[in-house]
């Protein structure tokens, strides 16, 4: 299997062995003897995020158990997967959030889409994707099959148009049927949101905004830029997070200087009410508590799987392993936009414009 499970260490991660005391480190007691599989489907209908394996079949999981588990250092004494005495080997639950998740955000259902990738990007204007050859693929409507478009790009972004660069790091901009326009400059990685809004880096790490005829320089340096409804995001060589204060909402706005955010990673996305990335390990996170009011978040919380690169769009994630492989997840708790339905006609006059 190419899957994230198979591949990747699966969506059920081992966290290693570590040790117990008669004061448990994860509280609730021993749920029951049995299987790895049968405990940890204990701990997903209870919605927690992690349970352990103690003398050879012992169950124990509690929604706090993430934090905890830790409690009294590592073990050397597990065996089989299955713990020793006074120690348990301890896993993430896969396909969940689990209780101890932020209330109403889950993501992590991993489903495979057919193909191989290295880039990935999913906005109003589709799914679309580059391949090692840098081949252009556009995900057509049935969303199990790709369509060959002309061109060659290493990267690609999607929201309101689709632009991208390619080797030589020339920028282009899809015009539609199989044309695309060379933009001015060169860059390495860009970003464009539903609003239409472009922010890129060069090779210099260097960080510019497309203003419609031409590019602002931001100051600053980054390797990787998002902008979305959740505002300007960037990681550096160094893989240090920062926040573009004032974009909030995908504004038509350069921003006011960079909030600094904890954690590392080397990628980002920016999306509705939420952002995602991933680490140098390939680990997953999102950012929660983001708001208008504290735009820059409150925390990282992990999500089960693998992915080298990820981006986020409304009600979904996609992404790419590091075998290239593709991947799609549903987010929920994420709001998206409401479509107002037209009104029927009445049998008042009105007026329509002029055409």
């Amino acid at each position: 299997s190419s899957g994230i499970n198979a591949e990747y260490g699966g969506q059920r991660r081992h966290l290693g062995c570590w040790r117990d005391k008669p004061r448990r480190a994860i509280g609730g007691g021993i749920r029951f003897r049995g299987s790895i599989a049968k405990c940890e489907q204990y701990a997903r209908r209870h919605r927690y995020r992690v349970f352990a394996i103690q003398y050879g079949g012992e169950c124990f999981t509690a929604s706090n158990a993430h934090q905890t588990y830790r409690k009294y250092g590592r073990a050397g004494n597990c065996k089989n997967g299955k713990g020793g005495g006074w120690a348990q080997n301890v896993y993430t639950v896969g396909g969940t959030g689990g209780r101890g998740a932020p209330k109403g955000r889950r993501m992590g259902r991993w489903s495979s889409i057919p193909g191989r990738l290295t880039r990935i990007s999913r906005g109003r204007a589709g799914t679309w994707g580059v391949n090692k050859h840098g081949h252009i693929f556009r995900l057509i409507n049935n969303g199990r099959s790709w369509r060959r478009i002309s061109g060659n790009l290493v990267h690609i972004s999607v929201g309101s148009q689709v632009w991208g660069v390619n080797r030589g790091q020339y920028i282009y901009k899809y015009l539609g049927g199989n044309r695309w326009k060379r933009m001015p400059g060169r860059l390495v990685n860009l970003d464009v949101s539903d609003n239409g809004h472009v922010w890129g880096v060069n090779r210099g790490g260097n960080i510019y905004r497309w203003t419609g005829r031409n590019w602002q320089h931001i100051g600053g340096r980054a390797r990787q830029v998002t902008v979305g409804p959740s505002g300007v995001w960037v990681v550096n060589r160094h893989h240090n997070i920062y926040y573009r204060r004032g974009t909030y909402g995908d504004r038509n706005t350069a921003g006011s200087g960079w909030t600094h955010v904890p954690g590392k990673l080397k990628w980002i996305s920016s999306g509705r009410g939420v952002v995602v990335g991933v680490n140098s390990g390939n680990n997953i996170y999102y950012r929660k508590g983001l708001s208008a009011g504290r735009p820059h978040g409150s925390g990282w919380a992990h999500v089960p799987g693998k992915l080298m690169m990820i981006e986020i769009w409304e009600g979904q994630v996609v992404g790419t392993n590091p075998g290239h492989a593709i991947f799609k997840s549903p987010v929920t708790g994420v709001r998206t936009p409401r479509t107002t339905r037209p009104s029927r006609p009445s049998g008042a006059r009105r007026h329509l414009g002029c055409w």
